[in-house]
């Protein structure tokens, strides 16, 4: 039997949903076709747009519309800023696309301030976030009073990153409650990545275009030149990669020319400069140096004009070369500068011809003048009534006035015309400014000024130089501070401000508490002719050529000449001059004319009468000590703590500190530094005085004036403890920081034939022998000399066999007394020797010190005799 098979039929329900099912695959595939409808018609877009419009924007604005339709929402909008200033909201961009036939959004809010920072987070991180207003910000936030207002239920977010920099956001919104599947937030992610990616490739492309435009202005903007880079190969070909549109102006070749071609550039330069340029290039290839050169270049219509050419060099990893250069027409500054050398050196040479013929007139005025002064002189001594002397004496001295302005001219006139030579000799500083004050103390005290004489510790004593000059601006100075102050003081300090190797840098300063300078004639007073005003002129006379023949002598010898000045208050000039420092060996020995001067001190003067200073440093170079000066209580007890001295000749009445006082802080230092023996100087005779010098710690007493036999008398006493304290001790070889020395040290070089600088013979000190030993100096001195050739002979036997048996105690015993006798009789080179075997260390050399030792004095004495045994008798 033949069963019957039955299929079952779907109740309505079941059809429902197989319906419904249908449709939602239908959609979703309609769906999916429209989005990559439109995902394809963005794409075309931005392709056949590409990045070179002159506005990203509108082409923004359509692609955001095409994803508005696609998503099928009432808004999607985009925000691009600039950079990441929010700050500024009116520099971002906005970009939207709307739902037609649909109310307009309200204005945006700029503030995030108020958003929920997961939400902020999300976002900046490149994250897609949807929901609705409530779900993603506060509530009563900007934001969500905004989407409130513009009755937004669904929301898309999404932010902007352009070249991995956050940007902006894209927002869709929609007006209709709704739930984002995965296939359109895709959409939304992939369109806002094409936007991005064209945004990106805009700005790259413009920024190009904007540099290229600017370089390009830059380059055929250029005034009188132009711009080039120029390529060389391995083979050193040329090649010019870029010239700008200036090289057909300077060298009348287009820049293609010159870029096909560059050999036609380099034929316009002139044939004597092209192998300057191709050697500068090869160095600057050579070192990656720049090079600049300055080149002539010839003009089609022949005209010859100067080119500036300044290149740097980048090498290439295959060995070429590449030069960025900039090419200017300099012609016109060339010819300033050349016409401008034509007129310096006619200007100079007129200068020149004036100079010489000033310098010869003034020559030829001052002969006559000389005479006439000299002849008035004259006959003033002759028998005159006083009217008489009154003419001679008026004209005696309108002469001199004459003859000063002539001098002044003189001395002007050739140092313009560069007839002045300097001699650079040693001489003694400090003894040149006391001599300097003197020489116009005189005036100063007619007009009742004070005027006085500072001198640092650290001054040097001896240093090379032109003497004449230094004094003559010195003298000008002086003589300036006297003449324009009226009442108070004029006061010459100098300073050591630096010292380098054997050369001190040192500082005279003249100051005065005259009328001042005003400042607006301040810049020009070292200008001939200059003086403050033309009442300055008639009231106190001069030619004005004092500051500026001081001012050019200062610059001639290496130096400055300044100026602070305030007018009613005072001024000060200020000289700075380098000058060598002299070595103490080099210069003459002062000699010893008593017993106590054999050994020589180091004697500390503090004394602020400058007269006194200067008698009493006198004193002490005739009996062979070496000394330093200083004006005041407080230098004094700086000098003794920096120096050793044997003595300090102590003035009891001082500014600042007195003579006490520093004797007091002297003691009061103990061990700490050298005790000197302490000589009080005293204007005053009263009952007490001296005891009461001595309780304060001084060791001698003396009353002003000095008198030479007692203060010898005081020295004496001095020898026997320093001869106890150091039985082997020699003067210093260098004379202590500021000292007035007059007695020079012995060098101490292995060997005499290394010291050049010593002679055999110190014959000034045989001369000052033989005028301190009066008229019958030559007999005496013939006497010292017999005696001499007796007592020396053994002496160095002596000498030989201490040396043979190496008793090195007896060795220094000996030439330390042999020492002592020839510098009595000027044997300078003896006394080094003698020094030298003391000193020396090392017993290898003494054998050979001596043989020197011998022959020396073989030499000595035969000059010796030849000079004064012979003319004596």
């Amino acid at each position: 039997m033949n069963r019957r098979h039955r299929v079952a039929q779907p109740n309505a329900r079941q059809l429902q949903r197989a319906i419904t099912a249908r449709k939602q695959a239908e959609l979703a595939l309609a769906e999916q076709f429209r989005y990559a409808e439109a995902l394809g018609s963005c794409s075309r877009t931005l392709l056949m747009v590409g990045s070179n419009v002159p506005d990203w924007k509108p082409i923004v604005q359509q692609v955001v519309a095409i994803l508005r339709e696609a998503v099928d929402c009432t808004r999607i909008g985009l925000r691009i800023y600039p950079s990441f200033d929010l700050i500024s909201p009116h520099e971002e961009s906005l970009i939207y696309a709307q739902q037609p036939n649909t109310e307009p959004f309200l204005n945006y809010p700029t503030s995030r301030d108020d958003a929920r920072p997961e939400l902020v987070e999300a976002i900046l991180a490149g994250k897609v976030v949807t929901g609705s207003p409530e779900e993603l910000f506060t509530p009563g936030s900007s934001q969500a009073i905004h989407y409130a207002q513009n009755h937004v239920r669904a929301l898309i977010l999404l932010g902007v990153h352009i070249a991995g920099v956050w940007r902006g956001h894209l927002v869709v919104s929609d007006r209709q409650e709704r739930t984002w599947n995965q296939p359109t937030t895709r959409l939304i992610r992939t369109g806002q990545e094409m936007i991005a990616a064209f945004i990106q490739q805009w700005e790259t492309t413009n920024a190009l275009r904007t540099r290229e435009t600017q370089l390009r202005a830059l380059g055929d903007n250029l005034p009188n030149g132009f711009v080039y880079q120029l390529y060389r190969d391995a083979a050193w070909h040329p090649t010019f990669t870029y010239l700008s549109s200036g090289v057909e102006r300077i060298l009348a070749v287009t820049p293609k020319e010159g870029q096909r071609d560059a050999s036609k550039l380099y034929a316009r330069i002139h044939p004597e400069d092209r192998e300057q340029i191709y050697a500068s290039e090869r160095h600057s290839a050579a070192t990656l140096s720049d090079s600049v050169e300055v080149v002539r270049h010839i003009t089609p219509t022949g005209e010859l004009r100067w080119l500036y050419l300044c290149e740097r060099p980048r090498r290439q990893s295959d060995g070429s070369v590449i030069w960025d250069g900039i090419a200017l027409d300099i012609t016109e500054r060339q010819r300033a500068a050349e016409e401008l050398a034509h007129a310096r050196d006619a200007a100079e040479a007129a200068a020149q011809a004036r100079a010489v013929f000033l310098a010869t007139m003034s020559h030829e005025i001052r002969t006559p003048l000389h005479a006439m002064i000299g002849m008035t002189t004259l006959l003033e001594e002759t028998p005159l009534n006083d009217e008489q002397h009154h003419y001679t004496t008026t004209i005696r001295m309108a002469g001199q006035i004459l003859l000063a302005v002539i001098n002044d001219i003189l001395d002007f006139s050739r140092i313009e015309s560069g007839q002045v030579e300097l001699e650079f000799l040693p001489f003694d500083l400090p003894a040149l400014l006391v001599s300097s004050v003197e020489l116009v103390a005189h005036s100063a005290h007619q007009k009742g000024l004070a005027i006085s004489l500072n001198c640092a510790p650290e001054l040097p004593t001896y240093v090379n130089g032109d003497e004449t000059r230094v004094r003559q601006v010195l003298l000008n100075l002086l003589g300036n501070a006297i003449k324009f102050t009226s009442e108070g003081e004029v006061m010459l300090t100098a300073t050591v401000e630096r010292t380098a190797a054997d050369t001190a840098l040192v500082s005279f300063s003249v100051r005065d508490t005259g009328i001042g300078i005003p400042f607006a004639q301040q810049v020009r007073i070292f200008e001939p002719f200059v003086q403050a005003d033309s009442s300055t002129a008639r009231r106190y006379g001069g030619t004005g050529l004092g500051l500026a023949i001081s001012h050019q002598l200062a610059h001639m010898m290496g130096g400055s000449l300044a100026l602070q000045s305030e007018p009613g208050v005072g001024s000060t000039f200020t000289l700075h001059l380098p000058l060598a420092v002299v070595r103490q060996a080099a210069l003459p020995q002062a000699t010893p004319s008593d017993p106590a001067s054999i050994q020589p001190l180091r004697i500390l003067v503090a004394e602020d009468n400058l007269l006194n200073q200067d008698l009493i440093r006198r004193m002490l170079e005739r009996m062979g000590h070496k000394m330093s000066v200083v004006a005041n209580g407080h230098a004094a007890v700086t000098a003794v703590r920096q120096t050793a001295y044997d003595v300090v000749v102590m003035d009891m009445q001082m500014p600042e500190l007195d003579g006490t006082g520093a004797t007091q802080q002297i003691r009061a230092l103990g061990q700490t530094v050298h005790q000197p023996y302490i000589i009080a100087l005293t204007a005053s005779a009263l009952a007490g005085d001296r005891e009461r010098a001595l309780q304060t710690g001084m060791d001698a007493y003396l009353t002003k004036p000095v008198v030479g036999a007692e203060l010898r008398q005081a020295l004496a006493q001095v020898v026997p403890l320093v001869a106890a304290s150091s039985p082997d001790r020699s003067p210093p070889s260098s004379p202590p920081t500021g000292s007035f020395a007059a007695t020079p040290s012995i060098p101490t070089t292995p060997s005499l034939s290394r010291e050049a600088s010593v002679p055999l013979i110190n014959w000034r000190v045989l001369d000052r022998l033989l005028e301190s030993l009066g008229e019958t100096g030559s007999m005496q001195l013939a006497t010292l000399i017999h005696l001499f050739d007796a007592t020396l002979p053994p002496q160095l036997a002596n000498l030989a066999e201490a040396v043979a048996n190496q008793d090195r105690a007896r060795v220094k015993e000996l030439t330390h007394r042999l020492r002592g006798g020839c510098l009595q009789l000027g044997a300078q080179a003896l006394a080094t020797l003698s020094h030298q075997i003391e000193q020396t260390g090392n017993p290898d050399e003494l054998p050979v010190l001596l043989a020197e030792l011998q022959t020396c004095y073989a030499q000595t004495l035969a000059q010796l005799r030849e000079r004064y045994v012979r003319q004596g008798g």
